[in-house]
């Protein structure tokens, strides 16, 4: 690379650096001085304007809100003449003066924005007229009341109109003058802009000659620099070029290095050093870039490797390259693993010779072959291990099919020979059931065309055995390049499994028509949640609800929703762990009762899970079906095979045919039976009763047939039946022993499973949660589950045994609807559902659900009954909780109406006038006259306020007293205590008591209730006295229908009921204005008799009295009562 030439001369930066600041100032200057200027004379036409304008638009605005008031008030003035009912004449006049008070805020405020006299004119004509159109409005309003239309009209147009008219011509006239006054200031406003603007320009001028001046400045040094930037741009634009091309040349070198994905080093060939690694060998090794530029090559390499190593670093030449040399190499965390090592020496490095080394891992692949010879013997061990056949086909696609590969298993399973089947598979469909060929050939093509598994169940005809076997056959089918399909499977004979099957559907068919006759859907699931069994309900109910049929052997998640899987899975843990688990889900329509129940054997092991599920959404709309599973018979085992026997008493030989060899497990070609050996292999608690009863049969000449166990070599049991036959010679002297032994293994354990079954079917009725029973055409029970004690108190064998005792517990009233109307119903072949009332052994009344089925003859006449009873005196007791609950929420209902009529009226008035007072506050002048009056006006306004709250506050607080304690309480003391409270009232009337407690002297119930109650009558009964004679109260109390009656009198004002009798109860409803009061007593009464339980009524005629009658209730829903403390 060429060297830079030295600078020709040297610019002076000092005299730049002068130049350049001195530049930056003046503009500084300028800049500043502008913006100062346009910010002080913008300031000062705000002042002097925005204020007026500001006045001017709030004035316009509210001149606008008086045009919509008078237009409000007119329209008001309208509909008032044109209302039918007082209520809502009263709702207009009150609207009406709302917005006349809008009408006063609004000239006020706008009285104290405007100054100049021509609009304060008009302003206090608008105000008095104001003043008398409200006046004569009123009098309209009152004509319009006392129904003179006529009058209302001809007043309407001799003084509404003219005044409307008039009002209507001095707001155009005010709002005119308004905007007069608005364009003036508007204009000045302008024409001040305007000088402001002038003034701008000149300094912007200004502004402008200064920066030509910088400008010039600037363009005269950047002139200079450039000159001495070009000499210093062409020496470096040359150093560039150079070291860009020495860069791009390492740079490709180390881009191929550092990004190649297999390890790679650089190292010294004479110290073994690192020089350079890649980032490959460090994610390989483990270590940093800095450790590996410390270690060398030994490091990497096993101890037991070093020797091989150094040998190998000898062995090669300094300028060769290695290629192909696998060696063991070490990570950093101590791991061995193989690589491929290929190396080439590099170019010398500052007298340094250097190689490049290529590590290829080849560990993973190693293993991977490895693992594959491993799977290959295990796969050819497990294919000869399997039982039944394992095969390979190869199927075209014209349905040419060819067998690769058949086990032994095949010979067995077929009695075919394997190298036929090779040469031509006509032989294996020729052994086909012919109803089953073409299914076979139609699922074979299926599952090639779509490459689904293969399964299929059918029959062939065993040729040496004689006989129909039933075959499973399952194949994984896989495309091949050429288009071909190979299927691998098995074949495994299942004939032991349909001949039990068979054998257990006519076990099952009594205990599924008790099981159908259930209203539930009964699932039995085995471990693996597969679907043993299950009654119509459960079918019928998956088929509505799913869509799909129920079938045995799926998996139950099949048909459950995905959200319940999780759900599900722990209940079903938790069964077969024997924990029962018993759960309502639903929604406000549906409801099911769910149960998941453990299924014992013998051995009290749980072999199974029942689920059931119950609708309960009739009863209570929250409860829903019950699935019960039902338990289903283990599936059966292989039935076993029969061998033959001899043994030559003579010459102690004994022979057996192949198939005994297989039975007892043992080489048929190293084996050698003798008697000794095969009575060895009986089980030892079988083998005294076997030799005892072939001795017997030896010593009496009776043929032998016995069962008894053997034990393999590898531990398996296994039963036998042996059936043999002694033969004689001519002296009658035992010879030889012939007979034959049977595996019937498959057949104890099916024996075994069929018993469980019973009993698993058993066990799931006496599970479920009803009375599952049976009777006859003459009512008398046949059968009944056990569940009869808990829900009834009486066992199964009161109930065979005693014809009409279940009839006999039924209530009166129920039991002659159920003989009259149900039993007919049933005899006509009707299922029924029926509720009634039974009385248990201990006395208790229950209610249940029977829910039967008859089932009919030929003929049509009733043979017998089917059905179950559940015990719903829950469900009762919650229905009436519910209608109680229903009575709590329409009372509550009505409340919230009645909160929402307070909060609309009576809070908004105040508020409404709280908040028309702060607008007309003067915030600028406080010490204004006007704002005594508005804080004056502004504090009633909150008493107001505050007077509601607590009002409603109280009735808050003592609807939420509901559960008070219950107490004895003496209408005597209360009176005593009102009289108190109320002395100098009594004393002020004058008011006489006359009071007879005799015959209810006291009630059980809240005593503060009880005192407000009273208390409030008393008062109400004083405060509206009549003026013209002496107040007189009366107090009695006596018992009507199961409630104590408090009944107060009174000979005051009184209340006309045929206007008010639907307010009379009313919040804050008050019907003699002149009397001081706020209306919310009476309804302080009616509610807290309500919470009671009770009931308020009234009679009342004007000017004659009052009585009211506060019915309290005797019954008691509380369990918290307790005695009064006064005697």
């Amino acid at each position: 690379m060429k060297q830079a030439p030295p600078l020709k001369k040297e610019y002076n930066y000092k005299q730049t650096k002068v130049f350049i600041r001195l530049a930056f100032v003046i503009l500084a200057f300028v800049s500043v001085s502008v913006t100062l200027f346009s910010y002080l004379q913008a300031r000062q036409i705000q002042n002097e304007y925005g204020h007026d304008i500001f006045q001017a638009y709030n004035s316009q605005a509210l001149i606008n809100d008086l045009f919509s008031n008078k237009e409000l008030s007119q329209n008001i003035l309208r509909a008032h003449a044109t209302a039918k009912t007082q209520e809502a004449r009263d709702s207009l006049r009150q609207q009406f003066r709302l917005t006349h008070n809008a009408h006063t805020v609004t000239l006020l405020t706008l009285d104290t924005l405007i100054s100049q006299p021509l609009q304060r004119k008009i302003l206090n004509e608008l105000i008095r007229d104001m003043k008398r159109y409200y006046v004569h409005a009123d009098s309209l309003v009152k004509l319009n009341e006392l129904g003179h239309t006529t009058e209302a009209r001809t007043y309407s147009s001799n003084f509404i109109g003219p005044f409307y008219a008039r009002h209507q011509e001095l707001l155009i006239q005010l709002s005119n003058a308004v905007t007069i006054a608005s364009k003036k200031n508007a204009d000045n406003a302008i024409s001040s802009l305007a000088h402001v603007v002038d003034e701008y320009v000149i300094l912007l001028l200004v502004t402008l000659a200064a920066v030509t001046i910088v400008a010039f400045i600037l363009r005269w040094i950047f002139k200079s620099l450039h000159l001495e930037n070009d000499t210093l741009n062409a020496e470096v634009q040359e150093r560039k070029h150079l070291e860009q091309a020495l860069k791009a040349s390492q740079k490709e070198f180390k881009s191929l290095f550092d990004r190649n994905p297999i390890p790679m080093w650089v190292y010294n060939q004479h110290s073994l050093e690192f020089l350079e690694v890649n980032e490959a060998a460090i994610k390989e090794y483990g270590y940093s870039r800095d450790e590996f530029l410390t270690m060398t090559l030994k490091q990497i390499r096993p101890e037991t490797e070093l020797p091989k190593f150094l040998e190998r670093i000898n062995e090669l030449g300094k300028n060769e390259d290695a290629t192909g040399r696998q060696y063991l190499h070490k990570r950093k965390g101590g791991s061995i693993f193989k690589v491929e090592l290929r190396s080439h020496d590099l170019p010398l490095r500052k007298e340094i010779r250097t190689r490049l080394v290529v590590a290829v891992n080849i560990q993973e692949r190693e293993e991977t072959l490895a693992r594959l010879k491993k799977s290959e013997h295990l796969l050819r061990e497990v294919s000869s291990s399997i039982p039944g056949a394992v095969y390979q086909l190869l199927v075209s696609p014209e349905l040419e099919m060819k067998f690769l590969f058949l086990n032994d298993g095949f010979r067995a399973l077929y009695g075919l020979e394997i190298e036929d089947v090779y040469r031509d598979i006509s032989s294996l469909t020729s052994v086909i059931h012919e109803k089953d060929i073409d299914d076979v050939f139609k699922t074979t093509e299926i599952a090639r065309r779509t490459l689904t598994p293969w399964l299929h169940e059918f029959r062939i005809w065993h040729k040496s055995e004689g006989r129909i076997k039933w075959i499973r056959g399952h194949g994984l089918p896989t495309m091949k390049d050429d288009g071909n399909v190979l299927f691998n499977g098995t074949l495994i004979d299942i004939t032991d499994q349909k001949e039990a099957q068979a054998q257990l559907v006519s076990i099952e068919a009594n205990l599924r028509a008790l099981l159908n006759s259930s209203p539930q859907s009964i699932y039995l699931l085995n471990k693996d949640r597969k679907i043993i069994a299950f009654n119509k309900v459960a079918e019928e109910e998956v088929k509505c609800n799913r869509l799909i049929p129920l079938v045995a052997g799926h998996d139950i998640l099949t048909y459950i929703k995905p959200s319940q899987h999780q759900e599900f899975l722990e209940h079903h843990g938790n069964a077969l762990q024997g924990q029962a688990t018993l759960y309502e889900e639903g929604n406000s329509e549906y409801w099911h009762e769910v149960a998941f129940k453990p299924v014992f054997d013998k051995k009290n092991e749980v072999i199974g899970v029942t689920l059931s599920i119950l609708d309960r959404s009739e009863q209570k709309k929250a409860i829903e079906l019950i699935k019960t599973n039902e338990a289903q018979l283990a599936k059966a085992q292989q039935i076993a095979k029969i061998g033959s026997w001899e043994l030559d008493l003579k010459h102690d030989l004994m022979t057996m045919s192949r198939t005994l060899y297989a039975i007892y497990e043992v080489p048929y070609e190293s084996f050698r039976p003798t008697f000794t050996s095969i009575l060895q292999r009986i089980y030892h608690e079988d083998r005294t009763r076997v030799l005892r009863e072939y001795e017997y049969a030896l010593a009496n000449g009776v043929e032998l047939v016995c069962e008894h166990r053997i034990v393999t070599d590898n531990g398996t049991i296994k039963y036998l039946s042996q059936i043999a036959e002694i033969e004689r010679d001519e002296h009658g002297v035992p010879i030889k022993v012939s007979g034959t032994a049977q595996d019937i293994t498959d057949r104890k354990h099916a024996e075994q499973e069929i018993t469980n079954a019973k009993n698993l079917l058993q066990s799931t009725i006496e599970n479920i949660p009803e009375v599952i029973f049976s009777a006859d055409e003459n009512l008398n029970v046949t059968y009944v589950s056990p569940k009869c004690r808990e829900i009834t108190g009486y066992s199964e064998q009161e109930f065979l045994e005693n014809a009409n005792l279940w009839l006999s517990t039924i209530h009166q009233e129920d039991k002659e609807h159920f003989l009259l109307e149900t039993i007919p119903n049933l005899r006509t072949g009707l299922k029924t559902n029926h509720e009634v009332r039974m009385r248990t052994r201990d006395g208790k009344t229950k209610w249940l659900l029977l829910r039967i089925s008859p089932m009919m003859d030929k003929n049509g006449r009733m043979v017998r009954l089917d059905g179950s009873a559940s015990d719903m005196t829950e469900y009762k007791k919650a229905e009436q909780r519910q209608q109680k609950l229903t009575e709590q929420l329409l009372k509550q209902n009505q409340n919230l109406q009645q909160f929402a009529y307070i909060v609309s009226h009576n809070l908004r008035s105040p508020i409404a006038n709280m908040l028309g007072l702060a607008s007309i506050y003067d915030k600028e002048n406080v010490t204004a006259p006007v704002n005594q009056k508005v804080m004056q006006s502004m504090v009633e306004s909150a008493y107001l306020l505050d007077t509601t709250i607590r009002d409603l506050n109280e009735l808050l607080t003592i609807r939420s007293q509901a559960g008070i304690v219950r107490e004895e309480v003496y209408f005597q003391e209360l009176l005593a205590d009102a009289c108190v409270n109320l002395k100098n009232e009594i004393e002020q009337c004058g008011v006489s008591f006359r009071f007879d407690f005799a015959q209810a002297p006291c009630i059980k119930t809240v005593r503060s209730y009880a005192y407000s109650i009273l208390y409030n009558l008393v008062s109400n009964a004083i405060k509206y006295s009549a003026p013209s004679r002496k107040p007189c109260v009366s107090l009695t109390t006596f018992e009507v229908n199961g409630y104590i009656c408090l009944s107060i009198r009174d000979n005051g004002l009184g209340i006309d009921l045929d206007k008010q009798r639907d307010k009379i109860f009313g919040l804050y409803k008050r019907f003699h204005p002149k009397i001081q009061g706020k209306g919310i007593g009476l309804h302080l009464v009616k509610t807290q008799a309500e919470l009671l339980g009770g009931k308020v009524e009234v009679e009342s005629q004007p000017d004659q009295g009052t009585i009211f009658n506060v019915y309290f209730t005797q019954l008691q829903y509380h369990e918290d009562d307790q005695k009064s403390n006064v005697n």
